[in-house]
């Protein structure tokens, strides 16, 4: 049920929100290198360009997103537009606050398993 929601929502959101319909796709490759700004902190989704990338298929892209997903960033992926949602959930960490600077040393770390998690599943 979670899987049917989330994407009505985020497509609604963006639809809602002048800075996510004009937001420009960040494009990543095999290294899965994403810089956060404020305003794509702000927003809360972060849309991926992942034209770069080359899955079999559709269920290996799906596999490999849940793969890497956590309790403070999930994805919602659209195969055929070759884009992938990056949603953060800042309201996850509790009392804690991350600054644009701790996001983006936690999406540095995230790199390195996606980057990783990404060449095992060329490998299958």
């Amino acid at each position: 049920m979670k899987r049917l929601i989330l994407p009505v929502l985020l497509a609604a959101g963006m639809l809602l929100s002048a800075e996510g319909y004009g937001q420009q796709a960040v494009k990543v490759d095999q290294n899965f290198n994403i810089q956060l700004t404020e305003d794509l902190l702000q927003q809360k989704f972060v849309q991926l360009d992942i034209s770069g990338l080359s899955f079999k298929d559709e269920a290996t892209a799906t596999k490999y997103f849940n793969s890497i997903e956590n309790n403070l960033v999930e994805f919602v992926l659209n195969y055929e537009a070759k884009t992938a949602t990056m949603m953060l959930y800042p309201d996850r960490l509790g009392k804690f606050t991350y600054t644009l600077e701790d996001w983006n040393k936690y999406i540095a770390t995230m790199s390195q398993r996606c980057s990783s998690n990404y060449n095992s599943f060329l490998n299958q």
